[in-house]
C-alpha cells in the first residue's frame, strides 16, 4: 500500500509482457472471502477499503481506485450507493455534489463554487439531479481542486467495469437511500454474468455471489423486513447483508416503538444464512452500544468503521507539520489532525468527538473507533472487530499482523486459471 500504484503498475505491466496483459498479485476468491466473514468460529480479520483505494488524483468510488484497490491486493471494498432524481442508483458518497464533482460547471450564473469549508457555493443534492447530468460529472482530485478524467459512475456502469476488468473483489454495498434497494436487487439479480469468465472450475461466479448490502438498520429493523423487499420483488431471497447498528439507533428505535435486542436477534435468527456479520459502532468500552455488542458476541462477526479523520487525506495542500492550526466550521474550531467531513452537507469539518452522545443511563465517554489498538483489543485468540472498514487499510493490517492475526488468509481461497486481466491503461497513467 506504501508502494505507488502508478510505479507498481508500469512494473506488473513491463515484468509479464508487453502485449498490455498483466496478473493480479492476488486472486482472492469472493465466496471465501464471505465464508470466512461468516464463520463466528474463525479470527480472520476482514479489511474492507473504504471507498475504494483513494487519494488525491484517484478518486474515491471511481474506476481507479476500485481497479487500485485489485492491484494492491484487496479482499474487500466498500462503496456507497444514492438515487438521482429518476432513480437511478449511483456511486457517490455525499449526498450533495459540490465537494468532490465538477457540479460548479453546471452553476446558474452568478453562484459561486461551492467551498468546503464556508459551506457556501452550488452544491445541490445529487437526488435532485437527473441522471443524465449526473452521468456527465468528472470527480475531483481532491476537494477544491481541478477535475480528474473519472467520472461519477452509475451501479451498472460499475458492474460492467468489475467485469470488463477481471476484478476479483467482495464488494459492499453501503446503501444511502434504502428506496434504492428494490433496484439493486433486480438489477444484481438479473446479472447472470460469469464473472469468473469460465476459470471457475465448473462454478459461475455472479454479481449477487460477491456483493453484501451494508444499510443502518433504521432501513430494515428486523430480518423480515429484509425478506419482504425481496418478496415484493420476486427475487429469490436473501443477499448477503450487513446491518448496521449506531448510537443514535437507541433513540431511533425507542420513537418508533422498536425493541432493539429484538431487532438484533432476528438479524442473528439460524435462518438467515447469508448475514455477513453485524456492523455495531461502539464508540469505547462500556459505550451506548455495548450490551449489544455483548448480545452478539459468539452469534455473529462483529464489525467496525475505522474513524479515521479525512481532511489531511484529502487536502494534501494542508501541510500535516501545521496540523494544530485550526480549521474554522461554524462555531467550533476543528485541529485539522482530528478533522471529518461532514457526508451529508460536504462541509468540512467536525470531530468524532463533537458527536458523543447518551441514552438513559448509556453514554458514550469517548471515541477510540479511529485507533487501530482499540479495533482490534488484546484478546489474542479473537479481535474485538473481525470486519473492518477503514480509509487507512495499511494501519489496521499492521495492527492485526502485530497482535498475531493473519490477513492474508488461505481462508480467502484463490481462483485457479489464466488469472489475467486486460490492463486498464487510463486507471494505471
Amino acid at each position: 500500500m506504501d508502494i505507488s500504484t502508478r510505479f507498481l503498475s508500469v512494473m506488473v505491466l513491463l515484468f509479464y509482457n508487453p502485449l498490455g496483459w498483466c496478473a493480479y498479485p492476488t486472486k482472492y476468491d469472493p465466496p471465501r472471502v464471505i465464508s470466512t466473514m461468516q464463520d463466528v468460529s474463525q479470527s480472520t480479520p476482514v479489511v474492507v477499503i473504504h471507498r475504494g483505494s483513494w487519494e488525491p488524483g484517484f478518486p474515491e468510488n471511481s474506476e481507479v481506485a476500485f481497479i487500485r484497490s485489485n492491484i494492491t491486493g484487496t479482499a474487500v471494498i466498500e462503496t456507497d450507493v444514492r438515487l438521482t432524481k429518476d432513480q437511478v442508483p449511483v456511486l457517490f458518497h455525499d449526498a450533495g455534489l459540490g465537494r468532490l464533482t465538477d457540479i460548479y460547471s453546471y452553476a446558474p450564473e452568478g453562484e459561486k463554487r461551492f467551498d468546503p469549508f464556508t459551506g457556501e457555493g452550488y452544491n445541490p443534492k445529487i437526488s435532485d439531479m437527473p441522471y443524465n447530468t449526473v452521468k456527465e460529472l468528472y470527480l475531483l482530485h481532491h476537494p477544491g481542486d481541478k477535475p480528474t478524467s473519472y467520472r461519477l459512475l452509475s451501479v451498472k456502469d460499475f458492474y460492467d467495469f468489475y467485469y470488463n476488468n477481471y476484478l476479483n473483489l467482495t464488494v459492499f454495498l453501503e446503501i444511502k437511500e434504502p428506496k434504492s434497494v428494490p433496484l439493486l436487487l433486480k438489477m444484481i439479480n438479473e446479472d447472470t454474468r460469469d464473472f469468473y469468465h469460465g476459470q471457475g472450475n465448473g462454478k459461475q461466479l455472479h454479481a449477487k455471489d460477491f456483493t453484501v448490502f451494508k444499510f443502518n438498520v433504521n432501513y430494515f429493523p428486523f430480518y423480515s423486513d429484509w425478506q419482504k423487499v425481496f418478496s415484493d420483488q420476486q427475487v429469490p431471497c436473501c443477499f448477503y447483508s450487513m446491518p448496521s447498528y449506531k448510537s443514535n439507533t437507541y433513540k431511533d428505535f425507542s420513537q418508533k416503538g422498536i425493541d432493539i435486542t429484538q431487532s438484533l436477534s432476528s438479524w442473528m435468527s439460524p435462518e438467515n444464512t447469508t448475514l455477513s456479520g453485524v456492523e455495531i459502532g461502539l464508540k469505547t468500552q462500556g459505550g451506548i452500544l455495548q450490551d449489544l455488542y455483548n448480545q452478539a458476541a459468539g452469534k455473529a462477526v462483529t464489525g467496525i468503521f475505522n474513524a479515521v479523520p479525512d481532511l489531511l487525506l484529502a487536502n494534501p495542500a494542508i501541510n500535516p507539520v501545521a496540523a494544530m492550526e485550526d480549521v474554522y466550521d461554524d462555531s467550533i474550531y476543528v485541529k485539522a489532525s482530528y478533522a471529518i467531513y461532514d457526508g451529508t452537507t460536504g462541509r468540512c469539518c467536525y470531530r468524532l468527538a463533537d458527536l458523543l452522545s447518551t441514552w438513559q443511563d448509556k453514554k458514550d465517554s469517548k471515541d477510540e473507533r479511529g485507533d487501530p489498538s482499540y479495533v482490534v483489543g488484546n484478546n489474542t485468540a479473537m479481535p474485538a472487530f473481525r470486519v473492518v472498514t477503514s480509509d487507512k487499510p495499511e494501519n489496521m493490517l499492521n495492527e492485526f499482523n502485530t497482535k498475531g492475526f493473519i490477513t492474508d488468509s488461505p481462508s480467502f481461497g484463490t481462483v485457479s486459471g489464466i488469472n489475467v486481466l486486460p490492463v486498464y491503461l487510463t486507471a494505471v497513467f
